[in-house]
């Protein structure tokens, strides 16, 4: 027993091979990558999330807004009709990256606020993650939710 423990004892002592301390960073360097990963990919799903609640709260003002005006705002005229009574300020997408918009378009083209023939909306967003959300089906296929380039929006919210 007593020549067992001094093999063990010196063994300890010696430390690990080189194949096993590059097991060991291998395993480690795995994980990381996936963790990685994964960390990346419940990140863009959030984001997406709070995109669909932004989108969320813009469609229930210009309900809001629709109720007391019997119409909804003109596209050019979205922002200054609905800060600060219906909303606060307009949200802003969550993405780091700050080329991304929300756009806001109202129907039929060319009506406006003062005219008060806007019958329907849609407002548009870009997302990132893997989740199903309305898709563009008619409204939103024309426009380009980053601020510089022609990506097109692939959530779509209307009335």
């Amino acid at each position: 027993m007593i020549i067992h423990k001094t093999h063990l004892n010196n063994k300890l002592q010696q430390g690990l091979t080189l194949v096993e301390l590059l097991a060991v960073m291998t395993i480690i360097a795995t994980l990381v990558a996936v963790g990685a990963v994964v960390y990346t990919n419940i990140m863009k799903n959030t984001r997406d999330q709070s995109r669909m609640k932004d989108l969320g709260s813009m469609k229930q003002a210009l309900e809001l807004y629709r109720n007391v005006n019997h119409s909804y705002p003109g596209t050019s005229e979205f922002a200054a009709q609905m800060v600060p009574v219906y909303l606060p300020n307009i949200p802003a997408d969550p993405s780091p990256s700050t080329n991304r918009v929300y756009k806001y378009f109202s129907l039929p083209s060319g009506c406006t606020t003062y005219d008060r023939n806007c019958t329907t909306f849609y407002l548009c967003a870009l997302k990132e993650g893997d989740q199903s959300y309305p898709t563009t089906v008619a409204g939103c296929q024309t426009q380009n939710c980053l601020s510089a380039g022609t990506t097109q929006c692939n959530i779509e919210l209307g009335p």
